[in-house]
């Protein structure tokens, strides 16, 4: 388990790296050419850095914490005897978004004082405010306490967790996007967009239909058997049997499409 987690922040710090790197195209002749000799290998990491990576890091708390709190209103619909392991959870978890969501904070608080030239605007932007506002929503289901225990409201720690990731991450994207478009004069959506419909269609068919139905059917069985109370084993209604079928064939479909529009291409 440790060499598994010691390899994953390996190769979170390797695309933290290279993400950062791309911040300063002023810099990549130099490291590409060093000296003017051509070093193609891709052995080095030529900048980054560290309060940054930290703090997405230090994210990974916080909305493990949320799982877990959502992992127990599960069990608790699931009418779960266990009611030592119920307490265990719910204080884990609250640990877990209390402290982690503090760390964030302090890390993303040290990321914006050590900012370079080219990303000192952000640290007074509204993207920052953004930012700010998602790391402490992640505190707020920490203060419902026994509430968490009623209906759908144990389930709104992962929603707040998702909601404020998704909203650090276009905090991100823009900061990236003006820093190149700022400091830099790039814009990358000054680029000519040759469209192709197909490879477009066939994504979000992917994304939306077949993603969506197998997901809703793997959800849909998985909440149902969990939920299952009485002496015969969980059987599945009709209607979400459908469903599996109706998975299987997409991506049966799915498949077929793939494959035989690549062969046509092919043979033209």
């Amino acid at each position: 388990m440790v060499l598994s987690v010691l390899a994953l922040l390996g190769v979170g710090f390797i695309v933290h790296s290279l993400t950062y790197q791309a911040l300063f195209p002023q810099a990549w002749m130099a490291w590409y050419a060093p000296g003017g000799t051509v070093d193609p290998s891709g052995r080095s990491l030529h900048l980054w850095h560290l309060p940054r990576f930290g703090f997405f890091i230090a994210l990974s708390a916080p909305v493990a914490g949320a799982w877990l709190l959502a992992y127990r209103r599960y069990l608790q619909g699931a009418q779960e005897p266990d009611t030592g392991y119920l307490a265990f959870l719910l204080q884990l978890g609250q640990r877990m978004m209390r402290v982690g969501a503090a760390v964030a904070g302090a890390l993303g608080a040290l990321w914006m004082a050590t900012l370079p030239p080219e990303m000192a605007w952000f640290a007074t932007s509204p993207w920052m405010g953004v930012g700010a506002l998602a790391v402490l929503a992640l505190l707020l289901p920490t203060l419902l306490r026994t509430q968490l225990d009623g209906g759908w409201r144990g389930y709104t720690a992962f929603g707040v967790a998702t909601l404020a990731l998704i909203a650090l991450a276009s905090a991100r994207e823009a900061l990236c996007y003006f820093t190149l478009t700022g400091a830099h004069g790039y814009d990358a959506l000054d680029y000519r967009v040759q469209m192709d419909w197909y490879s477009t269609v066939l994504f979000f068919f992917t994304f939306a239909a077949l993603g969506g139905a197998a997901l809703g059917y793997f959800l849909t069985v998985a909440w149902q058997a969990g939920q299952h109370r009485g002496p015969q084993p969980y059987t599945p209604p009709a209607a979400v049997t459908r469903l599996g079928t109706w998975t299987i064939g997409l991506l049966v479909a799915w498949t077929l499409a793939y494959f035989g529009v690549g062969l046509w291409v092919w043979l033209r």
